[in-house]
């Protein structure tokens, strides 16, 4: 478990980079639903798809949780 996780983003800034654990997969089908619900603002509208903005996302999870189609993986 690294320092983020750990601490939620919320003692040290998250730098993101290729640490983040989550990505969203082309079986979005851009309900907006992880957006809604992520605590941290972290999910924006894509071109396609929505997007996970590694410098804002804290790892929490809720994203996985909520998708209705399973398309918020672990990388």
């Amino acid at each position: 478990m690294n320092c983020s996780s750990r601490c939620k983003g919320k003692i040290i800034g998250f730098e993101g980079g290729d640490t983040l654990a989550f990505m969203i997969t082309e079986d979005c089908v851009a309900c907006g639903t992880c957006a809604d619900q992520c605590e941290s603002d972290a999910i924006e509208e894509g071109e396609d798809i929505y997007v996970i903005d590694e410098g804002k996302c804290t790892e929490c999870g809720t994203c996985v949780e909520v998708c209705p189609t399973e398309a918020i993986v672990e990388k």
